[in-house]
């Protein structure tokens, strides 16, 4: 499962990742996302971190439609919906602003 939270640039999104990662149950993070025009959803390249307070380094993934059942995965950006839902179709989508609430306010 894919869940992305978007907002514009210091919104939140970043500063709060740990609290929305485990609000939402997700298993690794992927932050600064940015969608580049013209490729698929299938060769997107994602460096995601997991989430543990140990987690030291990156591990390099492709970003399939349909990840794995067992990861879940949070990703941060600042793209638009309409890009968003056009390169991830299957991905939960929310605003931060909505992230934010659901988690209590966020720092």
């Amino acid at each position: 499962m894919i869940t992305v939270i978007h907002g514009p640039a210091a919104s939140g999104k970043s500063r709060n990742r740990l609290a929305i990662a485990s609000h939402y149950g997700c298993t690794h993070i992927r932050e600064d996302f940015c969608i580049h025009r013209g490729r698929a959803a299938k060769g997107l390249e994602l460096n995601l971190i997991p989430v543990t307070p140990e987690a030291e380094g990156r591990a390099k993934y492709q970003l399939p439609v349909h990840p794995e059942p067992h990861r879940h995965i949070l990703v941060l950006t600042y793209e638009a919906p309409d890009v968003i839902r056009k390169a991830l179709p299957h991905a939960r989508l929310i605003s931060i602003h909505d992230a934010l609430s659901a988690i209590g306010g966020g720092e």
